[in-house]
């Protein structure tokens, strides 16, 4: 076990999800005494972390999406029973994404999109109770994280999936056309990213949770591809598509150089590397 400097008694609201799992993983390794956030009925706290989120089909019903704003204001308001100085939420790219589709007369929302809205929704209102509280808040903003453990639904863990299956030997993978700009982190990194971000990171910032190598997500797919060559050789090869509609973020709301330059955070795992890795563990 390695001794943080200052261990801390941790919540994690959201432990047994994928991020949330390797961030208790991340935080016990480094000395932390963390718990649960349903196991945090008393006995005081330091730190919240609030990764709990219906997912999956419920990304896509409005009330779900509700009830994860109310489970996330309820959990800041138990952090500050408990005692908890410091509040760090789990938020998402997609927050940027539908905020400036929101602005656009006549575009068209999808029904995924109540997903993005509601945790755009959940960091604005945390950022005011905890302002109203006196409670620390930072919005982890989380790019897109993959590895061992994420559902073979997810874009990287399902291509990976058909590579070592067999279906990409007789059905191409299809992309779009990949000029947006994406940005992908290690799981293992972006636990300790999240760690970081707790033990050092600025009262009222939002960091963004990535590898810092953002570029179009067209690049990412070339270097899949061209790590995957010789599970590929033979395969009817990959097609690039039409280019996505909605909105393309600029490259700067990917940016890491404030979670950098606040508390020294750089990743490990390369992209290739992490691909490796995510493919030998399905």
């Amino acid at each position: 076990m390695k001794k943080s400097v200052n261990a801390m008694k941790i919540i994690v609201s959201g432990s047994r999800g994928f991020i949330g799992s390797a961030v208790k993983k991340e935080l016990e390794f480094r000395g932390h005494h963390v718990m649960d956030g349903n196991d945090s009925t008393g006995g005081g706290g330091d730190l919240w972390y609030h990764f709990k989120w219906y997912l999956g089909s419920a990304a896509s019903d409005i009330n779900a999406q509700v009830d994860s704003i109310k489970v996330a204001l309820d959990a800041l308001e138990h952090s500050y029973k408990i005692g908890c100085k410091r509040f760090i939420f789990a938020g998402s790219i997609m927050e940027h994404e539908v905020w400036k589709l929101s602005w656009q007369d006549g575009a068209a929302l999808r029904a995924r999109d109540g997903y993005a809205a509601a945790k755009y929704c959940a960091s604005v209102m945390l950022k005011s109770r905890a302002q109203e509280l006196g409670v620390e808040f930072i919005n982890a903003v989380i790019t897109n994280v993959y590895g061992p453990g994420d559902k073979k639904t997810r874009f990287i863990a399902a291509n990976l999936a058909k590579i070592k299956y067999g279906e990409a030997k007789t059905i191409p993978l299809r992309f779009s056309s990949g000029t947006q700009m994406y940005d992908f982190i290690y799981i293992d990194d972006a636990a300790r990213a999240f760690a970081d971000i707790g033990e050092k990171g600025f009262a009222g910032r939002n960091y963004s949770v990535g590898s810092g190598g953002a570029k179009p997500l067209r690049r990412f797919l070339e270097e899949l591809l061209d790590e995957f060559s010789a599970e590929l050789s033979g395969a009817p090869g990959a097609s690039f598509g039409a280019a996505l509609s909605g909105v393309e973020l600029p490259l700067e709301a990917f940016s890491a150089a404030s979670l950098q330059a606040d508390t020294g955070f750089a990743a490990r795992i390369s992209f290739r590397e992490g691909l490796r890795k995510t493919y030998e563990a399905l």
